[in-house]
C-alpha cells in the first residue's frame, strides 16, 4: 500500500520552485492549511472524485485544508516546472480565496492574460527567494509577495466575472494600468542557492530539499511529492 505523503511543518509559509519530471504527492486526508501549486511550463495531472484533470502553463490549483491532494507531473510531456506555497492565510486573505470549485475543497484558477500571468509568477518566485533567503522577517516578506499575487489572481477572477455577466473587458488604456511595466518571463532556473524542500516529493531531486538548519523547520516534514 503506497505511503501518504509526509505532512508539512512549518510557522507561517512554506515555498518551493523546481522541475520536476516524476514524483507524486498523496495525501488522502490532505493537510491543515492551504497548499497552492502553480504550474510554470510542462503539464500536470491531479486526480478528482470524477477522474484525471490535466493542467498546464499557468493554471493553479488551491487545496483548502483537508481537501484530499493527489497530483503529480505528466512524465510524458517532460519536465514539469511549478511554484508551490504551503500557509495559513491571514482573515483578510480569505476573501482572496474564493475561486472556482472544481470537486470538494479543490480550486482551480487559469490565467488568460499574458502580463497579468507574468506579474503573479513574479511574486510566487519572490515569495520563495525572500522565504529563504535568511532576512530577518523573511517569512513575512514572503507573504507578502504571496498576497500580492493573490490581488492579482483577483484580478483575473473580475475579469471572468465581468465576462461572464457580459461586461465589457478594460480598455485599452485602463487595461494598461495593470500590464504595464512588464518583462517577458524567459522561465528562469530553480535557484541553486539553496536545497529546497519539495511540495510533496520524496523522490530523488537535486533542488527539492531546503537546508534543514532553518529555523523551525525539519526536512522530515517539509516534503510534498512521494515516489
Amino acid at each position: 500500500m503506497a505511503t501518504p505523503t509526509p505532512l508539512p511543518r512549518y510557522e507561517r509559509i512554506l515555498t518551493g520552485h523546481e522541475r520536476r519530471q516524476r514524483g507524486r504527492c498523496w495525501r488522502p486526508e490532505g493537510t491543515d492549511d492551504w497548499l497552492l501549486i502553480h504550474t510554470l511550463a510542462g503539464r500536470a495531472h491531479v486526480m478528482l472524485p470524477d477522474g484525471q484533470l490535466s493542467l498546464g502553463a499557468g493554471e493553479t490549483l488551491l487545496f483548502r485544508p483537508s481537501a484530499p491532494q493527489d497530483f503529480g507531473g505528466d512524465a510524458a510531456s517532460g519536465l514539469w516546472e511549478l511554484a508551490w506555497v504551503h500557509f495559513l492565510p491571514l482573515p483578510h486573505w480569505l476573501e482572496l480565496l474564493r475561486w472556482p470549485e472544481i470537486a470538494p475543497g479543490i480550486l482551480r484558477m487559469a490565467v488568460s492574460e499574458p502580463s497579468l500571468r507574468e506579474r503573479i509568477e513574479t511574486r510566487l518566485l519572490e515569495a520563495d527567494r525572500l522565504s529563504g533567503s535568511g532576512l530577518r522577517y523573511a517569512d513575512r516578506l514572503a507573504q507578502n509577495a504571496l498576497e500580492s499575487a493573490l490581488l492579482w489572481w483577483e484580478v483575473q477572477n473580475s475579469l471572468g466575472a465581468r465576462s461572464t455577466h457580459g461586461w465589457s473587458r478594460p480598455s485599452t488604456t485602463s487595461r494598461a494600468a495593470w500590464t504595464g511595466g512588464c518583462r517577458s518571463r524567459s522561465s528562469p532556473a530553480p535557484s541553486t542557492s539553496r536545497p529546497h524542500a519539495s511540495p510533496t516529493c520524496s523522490a530523488p531531486r537535486q533542488a527539492c530539499r531546503r537546508a534543514a538548519s532553518r529555523s523551525g523547520s525539519a526536512s522530515s516534514g517539509r516534503s510534498s511529492f512521494s515516489s
